[in-house]
């Protein structure tokens, strides 16, 4: 999966949706709300980009008690 913040380059023809496309705006939203903070003293980093290198999702576990 690969993202870029210009949605034309986003699409992927003739595969299937990958389903973490669905969150990839919250992990940018959480990157940038991180940044602006600043990680000393409140200071906004600006110029700074990242790299997801693993993204795995769990599933939800269903008790057999049930």
């Amino acid at each position: 999966l690969q993202y870029n913040i210009w949605p034309e380059h986003n699409e992927i023809k003739g595969h299937h949706k990958d389903e973490r496309c669905e969150h990839v705006n919250s992990v940018i939203n959480g990157f940038q709300m991180a940044t602006l903070a600043g990680p000393l003293c409140e200071e906004p980093m600006m110029g700074v980009g990242f790299k997801l290198l693993e993204w795995t999702k769990n599933e939800p576990t269903t008790s057999s008690n049930q």
